[in-house]
């Protein structure tokens, strides 16, 4: 059984040295020669093999293998220093981004298990159907139509608790569980953030305010958690959504791949279409696989994590490149009168825990995110006086 406390050293010791990888060398590139440093990274490289290869949950073994592949690239890209693959590049392989992704990284050991169990989440999904169900069936038994409603509400309500943080995507959010996201639009977790704030102030015995200012509250809300670095981890955290993006979205090159994901862009071209957006429906579905493209083929490269010959591999806050291609298509998203529109909360969810340094966006939504922050800032600054009275 792996140790914890050995766990967590291991990540930490990777997160200063890659870390101090980068900036040595972006501040003396062509001249990195330190060898001590260079036998230190070897050693990280040699300990994140091994715990990979003994890892006991799927979350840890992600973790390390990920962080293999990005040092196998550092070496071979930023370092100049190739690293031994044991004999990948003996197979007549020129540089080791021409080699499949897959074939860097350690075998799984066997028996591995998920570290949070779509069994706790979706019991936490169930409970959220149950209340919302709860005055209706006081009085009487709910029909198979409104059961499905109760579902995708709990499903709603689950996606807000992940977006606001209260339950963690990268920690707690197994990949069994990201259907709940992926059925749920962002503009119902607004709505929904909307409701209860309206439920607080009542509570409180606050001034209320009405549903249109309860809605914009919710939406500048999430444009704060989108632009906010207090919810952000490092890429390295990043490799159970890498595994998922690859294998149920895109193929060997990181393109959609068309056969994957033809339902996604229906559901979203029929939104477009409900929500009259735009009138034509070959326009719908031109529109729907556009932002489809731009956000699944540029997200890995936008978090920066290890890909196959990405610019943003070895950049601690990703490609800029891909960020910005990735902020047209959120902007581009934004229906007439309604914020995302077609963004559903795992979309979202990645946003907001993975993308740092967003640059592009409207002002107006700096504005609102740096209001939150200050507010924030003083509230937590009031409860540490209180507390210490």
């Amino acid at each position: 059984m792996q140790d914890l406390a050995e766990i967590d050293s291991v990540k930490r010791e990777h997160d200063v040295l890659y870390t101090k990888m980068l900036r040595d060398r972006q501040a003396h590139p062509g001249t990195f020669k330190d060898k001590q440093d260079l036998e230190k990274f070897r050693g990280l490289v040699r300990q994140l093999r091994a715990m990979a290869q003994r890892a006991e949950y799927v979350d840890d073994y992600a973790w390390f293998a990920n962080a293999v592949v990005q040092w196998q690239i550092a070496f071979s890209t930023v370092l100049e220093e190739p690293l031994d693959l044991n004999t990948v590049l003996k197979d007549g392989f020129d540089s080791v981004l021409d080699v499949p992704l897959e074939r860097l990284i350690p075998d799984p050991p066997k028996g591995l298990r998920t570290s949070y169990p779509d069994t706790k989440l979706k019991q936490r999904v169930e409970k959220y159907a149950d209340l919302a169900s709860l005055f209706r069936r006081l009085s009487r038994e709910s029909t198979d139509e409104e059961r499905l409603r109760d579902w995708h509400q709990g499903e709603a309500i689950f996606s807000a608790d992940v977006l606001d943080g209260n339950i963690d995507f990268v920690q707690k959010v197994g990949i069994d569980s990201f259907q709940y996201l992926e059925a749920t639009w962002l503009k119902e977790v607004i709505e929904i953030k909307a409701y209860f704030r309206y439920e607080h102030c009542k509570r409180k015995g606050e001034q209320q305010n009405d549903d249109k200012q309860n809605y914009y509250y919710a939406c500048e809300y999430y444009r704060w958690r989108l632009i906010s670095s207090r919810s952000k981890y490092g890429q390295q955290y990043f490799a159970p959504i890498y595994f998922y993006l690859r294998g149920k979205f895109l193929d060997a090159g990181g393109k959609l791949e068309s056969g994957k994901t033809q339902e996604l862009i229906r559901r979203k071209a029929d939104r477009y279409h409900k929500r009259q957006v735009f009138s034509d429906a070959a326009e719908d579905w031109r529109k729907a696989e556009q932002y489809v493209k731009a956000f699944y083929e540029n997200i890995i490269a936008a978090v920066g994590c290890a890909g196959r010959g990405d610019p943003g591999t070895a950049t601690i806050n990703g490609s800029e490149a891909a960020k910005s291609r990735l902020v047209e298509a959120i902007l581009s998203s934004e229906g007439s009168d309604s914020p995302l529109s077609i963004m559903n909360a795992f979309e979202a969810a990645i946003a907001i825990y993975f993308l740092k340094d967003l640059k592009g966006l409207p002002d107006e939504w700096y504005r609102q995110a740096s209001a939150f922050e200050e507010k924030l800032r003083k509230d937590e600054a009031a409860g540490r006086l209180a507390s210490a009275v």
